[in-house]
């Protein structure tokens, strides 16, 4: 049995590791050199410290940081060279140069998934990278979810690819990594987040403006229902597969699974700037828009009218309480795009709205979004 395998027996029953996100986390670790250093932020019960520990082995020190690592963590990493730290990471990146001062070789970021904390962890430890060094973010959620799980790291991470900081980009399951040639000539401020926020209302607005009757559908029925009540399409459009779709115009894809519908249409030569898509967090805007025009078209379609008022009064209580948001009309109304905390503030009252949007999407196409 290979060390892989062995690791994730090991962690089956206590990592919230996917299997291949464990490969991948093996994988890179095995690229850091002799006397490298690994830094952690987020140990939780210990799952990918336990991975870096089992792969680089003795060849360099992994350092860790939670507010609140597990008492699991402690006792599994025992007696080896892994070094837990109950504290910020932003702490501890404070106190780097005095307590370890050594170049880092890999960066892994999954601790709070905050926009703020997200942004404070890697604008906090960028300058210890080394030159050419691997930064990895955990929670990049796919593009079927499109940061519905993880709006935070959506955010950050998305910042980072449009502005080119994280070089050779892969993004595999849940993990998005890279590498940073010139860590001293990064340069991410709160704006920059900004505006990576506000591009993703236009692109929502963009998707509810848009006049689809003449668009090829891809998709399933169920899907299809919610977009006749919400975007301006032929409601007597016929819906395609990837496999079946004409290979002409432009094309409305909701398909799920999304990726394997997306490969097959580009593998019949449909360029990507005629495809526009819908993800789960797009389609939960939409559950909102249609709440606010189109309530009695949701009520003729779902499963469960019952769900659908539980959690309708829950987003009107939630409003009640802490005002209409901003998002996705009205975001050039944000009062300072400079403040990171209050930015994060907004995305994280988004997370939980999508949160309560998900549940009424669920009763609306039949699957967990």
């Amino acid at each position: 049995m290979s060390v892989i395998e062995q690791l994730k027996l090991q962690l089956s029953s206590f990592s919230q590791l996917w299997d291949t996100e464990q490969e991948t986390l093996a994988e890179r670790a095995a690229l850091v050199p002799d006397n490298g250093i690994i830094v952690e932020i987020g140990t939780a019960q210990g799952g990918s410290a336990t991975i870096f520990q089992a792969i680089a082995g003795t060849r360099g020190a992994k350092i860790h940081y939670d507010i609140a690592p597990s008492a699991e963590a402690y006792e599994r990493l025992k007696n080896t060279n892994v070094t837990i730290h109950a504290q910020p990471s932003v702490e501890g990146a404070q106190s780097w140069q005095e307590t370890v001062n050594k170049p880092i070789d890999l960066l892994f970021i999954d601790g709070s998934h905050a926009l703020q904390h997200v942004f404070e962890d890697f604008k906090s430890w960028v300058p210890f990278l080394k030159p050419g060094a691997q930064v990895l973010f955990h929670d990049f959620d796919s593009q079927e979810r499109g940061g519905l799980i993880h709006f935070g790291v959506q955010v950050m991470a998305t910042t980072l690819l449009r502005l080119g900081i994280l070089e050779a980009p892969v993004h595999k399951d849940r993990i998005l990594y890279g590498t940073i040639s010139r860590p001293e000539t990064v340069s991410l401020e709160a704006k920059d987040c900004y505006q990576t926020f506000q591009e993703m209302g236009r692109g929502l607005v963009r998707l509810w403006e848009t006049d689809y009757t003449n668009w090829t559908l891809v998709g399933d029925e169920p899907f299809a229902n919610l977009i006749r009540g919400c975007l301006k399409i032929n409601p007597e459009a016929t819906l395609y597969t990837a496999e079946q779709a004409p290979l002409q115009g432009n094309y409305l894809v909701f398909a799920r699974p999304l990726a394997p519908a997306l490969e097959t249409l580009f593998s019949r030569g449909i360029p990507t700037d005629s495809i526009a898509v819908i993800d789960n967090c797009q389609a939960c805007y939409l559950v909102a828009q249609a709440l606010q025009n189109h309530r009695n078209h949701l009520l003729a379609i779902t499963s469960s009218r019952k769900e659908v008022f539980r959690w309708e009064e829950i987003l009107f209580m939630f409003d009640h309480a802490f005002g209409e948001s901003l998002f996705p009309k009205r975001i050039e109304k944000f009062p300072n795009e400079s403040n990171i905390v209050q930015l994060s503030s907004l995305v994280a009252r988004e997370q939980v709205c999508l949160t309560f949007l998900a549940r009424i999407l669920q009763t609306l196409v039949g699957w967990n979004p």
